[in-house]
């Protein structure tokens, strides 16, 4: 599960304005795959299973907290997170993976009517 994470900018504001964050809700990400990878027929995949894998990320300036989320988990499972493109917009990333230029991992909202591109983690 996902649980949004600001940026050190955004805590900085928080902290300096005395303000309290208070989680109301978690989402789940999800690996954006071609339908014909090799992983793409399983229900579940493990960040093992993406070690090393050519990966197309958000853009770190524009989507600061999903982009430092995906790097912090590949980090705390010693995965290696090998980002070959980055992408600030959702469709823009959907193309270069139907395009077999690498897989994503974004949130799962994004995704509920698209149907098989996707397996959720």
């Amino acid at each position: 599960m996902f649980l949004y994470q600001y940026s050190d900018m955004t805590r900085s504001i928080l902290a300096a304005a005395d303000l309290e964050i208070i989680p109301i809700d978690r989402e789940s990400l999800i690996v954006v795959l071609p339908e014909n990878h090799p992983l793409a027929d399983r229900s579940e995949v493990s960040l093992a299973d993406l070690d090393g894998l050519d990966f197309i990320m958000p853009d770190r300036q524009s989507v600061t907290g999903l982009f430092a989320e995906i790097k912090d988990l590949f980090e705390r499972s010693n995965s290696t997170l090998k980002i070959v493109v980055e992408a600030v917009f959702t469709n823009s990333i959907l193309g270069l993976v139907a395009g077999e230029i690498g897989i994503s991992q974004q949130f799962g909202f994004n995704f509920l009517t698209i149907g098989r591109l996707f397996c959720c983690i």
